[in-house]
């Protein structure tokens, strides 16, 4: 079952800091210095478009998928 969430996050890179804790973990450990430099102007940039601040802050919606296991 999946269900789309809203994440309401603070600050100014609200939604490039989330994810470089996440997915953009493994992408910066292939790349080096200037390639993790150059990729977080361009990328951050991409994502301050896509998801603008707003004076209460950013809103990220995703999909969760939830499943769920019973024993027989």
């Amino acid at each position: 079952m999946g269900v789309n969430v809203l994440h309401l996050l603070p600050g100014e890179d609200a939604v490039f800091d989330w994810v470089s804790g996440t997915a953009l973990r493994l992408i910066f450990a292939a790349l080096d210095e200037v390639g993790r430099a150059q990729s977080c102007v361009e990328y951050g940039a991409s994502l301050r478009e896509a998801y603008p601040r707003r004076g209460y802050g950013t809103v990220m919606r995703y999909w969760r998928i939830f499943g769920v296991a019973c024993r027989a």
